[in-house]
């Protein structure tokens, strides 16, 4: 049986897109007739808010540390579907201590969670937390691809390039010749707007510096905010914008069709 794509959005920088990133691409891929899974790893809980799951009874948190007791949750939104997804809650940052005092493969916790989940699905979408934590790490030895929203700054640029140094060190301590660059499958521009010199310059240094793995760019417009405050993805809310989603969208299936790991 085919197992689900463990698909991971990390930035070191936050408020780069990341949770909008999970919403918006499990959207076009339902669309298209894949199923998909978005778990939130974040203990500030952003993509369980978007999707409009309050006050779950499992959340990640157990995933973690209750065996792999989980349960995914779907909303409806005036008669559009959420879901599934496996929310986040405010006991997940407890999990950092916790694993790192509960046992020595601390950093495996979730890829031992996920392997009796990944045969249901075809995706897994992983929403990670801005930082190098236990919890991060955890997300990124899980993934069999990485998505990088970058917001077209210089302080989300070099959170990104931030993230695969030190990730790449970290995990290669274990991992021999592990380079997080080579899990990316797309760097994905939010935030765009193309009136300002800053951005135009910071994009275009992007596809200087990673060529085919920057992906069409996220337009900077106030529709992302309201519709996940609707609990809505742009696709529904707004469906205009829905561009440089199919694109990324196309990006991850032809990266999964090719086999790679």
């Amino acid at each position: 049986m085919a197992k689900a794509k463990v698909i991971v959005f990390a930035n070191q920088k936050g408020g780069v897109g990341k949770s909008t990133a999970v919403m918006n691409l499990a959207a076009v891929l339902r669309e298209r007739g894949k199923t998909v899974l978005a778990i939130d790893l974040d203990p500030q809980h952003t993509l369980t808010d978007f999707w409009g799951v309050t006050e779950p009874q499992y959340t990640t948190y157990d995933l973690l540390m209750s065996d792999g007791e989980w349960r995914a949750y779907e909303t409806d939104i005036n008669g559009y579907t959420n879901g599934p997804i496996i929310p986040a809650g405010d006991q997940l940052a407890a999990a950092e201590l916790e694993l790192m005092a509960g046992s020595p493969s601390w950093g495996l916790a979730l890829t031992t969670a996920l392997e009796p989940i990944k045969p249901h699905y075809d995706y897994i979408l992983i929403d990670s937390l801005p930082s190098l934590t236990v919890l991060a790490v955890n997300a990124i030895w899980a993934a069999d691809g990485i998505i990088v929203p970058c917001q077209t700054e210089i302080a989300a640029f070099n959170g990104m390039q931030l993230l695969f140094t030190t990730m790449s060190r970290t995990i290669g301590k274990i991992r021999k010749r592990y380079q997080m660059l080579d899990q990316v499958i797309a760097i994905q521009p939010t935030r765009f707007d193309g009136r300002i010199a800053h951005h135009k310059n910071v994009l275009e240094g992007l596809r200087q510096l990673y060529g085919d793995k920057v992906s069409a760019p996220v337009k900077a417009t106030i529709k992302y905010s309201d519709g996940s405050a609707s609990h809505l993805p742009i696709t529904i809310y707004a469906p205009e914008e829905r561009a440089a989603w199919d694109d990324l969208a196309d990006r991850l299936e032809r990266w999964a069709d090719n086999g790679e790991k």
